[in-house]
């Protein structure tokens, strides 16, 4: 817990200069991060949370949002974890302004959430065979896990990370508060890929 409030700490004092920053200069109408990683003043932190399934993901995030809500900043929850429901349905990446901590029983407030239906709970898909025992005559289902669709995660998360980008740039205390992003639980292999990936668009806002 001591290191999740230093964490909350450091980002407070992230937004307070980013704000500073942001009413002593003018923003160009421009992404808030360039491609080569340089920030436009008053970008505030972003935060990638990252880990295996069932590692504390969600509640660290909500915790950090709630920690910055607080504060009175409006910081921007962006779920990539398609497994989870904590803005919509499972099976969908969102993105939301968060206001307020969330409440652990109404979940989170949706004013104008930004969300992309993906259909699947995971980005590696399920394969479904029959077959028949050679040993009995059942039928016995053979569930077989493949890593596909995962093209078309990426490209959800890339049109996902573009609007926030937009409100950044109009809104200097949105860009202040910036986000905090959770990630998916499949962090092995081609999932590492896709994380890393999509890290990568979100930070630069695609």
């Amino acid at each position: 817990m001591v290191s999740y409030v230093n964490v909350h700490a450091v980002l407070e004092n992230r937004r307070s200069q980013a704000r500073e920053a942001a009413s002593n200069s003018t923003v160009q109408p421009a992404t808030s991060q360039r491609a080569d990683g340089a920030h436009t003043p008053g970008q505030g932190p972003r935060v990638i949370v990252v880990g295996p399934t069932d590692s504390g993901k969600s509640i660290l995030t909500r915790m950090l949002l709630g920690w910055a809500a607080r504060k009175s900043w409006k910081p921007t929850y962006v779920k990539l974890d398609i497994g989870q429901r904590s803005i919509t349905i499972p099976g969908t990446i969102a993105a939301t302004p968060i206001e307020m901590p969330i409440d652990p029983i109404e979940g989170v407030p949706l004013k104008v959430p930004l969300v992309f239906f993906y259909w699947h709970t995971t980005p590696r898909g399920w394969k479904v065979s029959i077959r028949l025992s050679r040993w009995a005559s059942i039928l016995t289902w053979c569930f077989i896990m493949i890593e596909v669709n995962t093209d078309l995660y990426r490209v959800l998360v890339k049109e996902l990370a573009r609007t926030p980008e937009l409100q950044f740039v109009a809104n200097p205390d949105a860009r202040a508060a910036c986000m905090v992003i959770n990630t998916v639980g499949w962090a092995e292999g081609i999932g590492y890929e896709v994380i890393s990936s999509n890290s990568s668009d979100v930070l630069l806002g695609a």
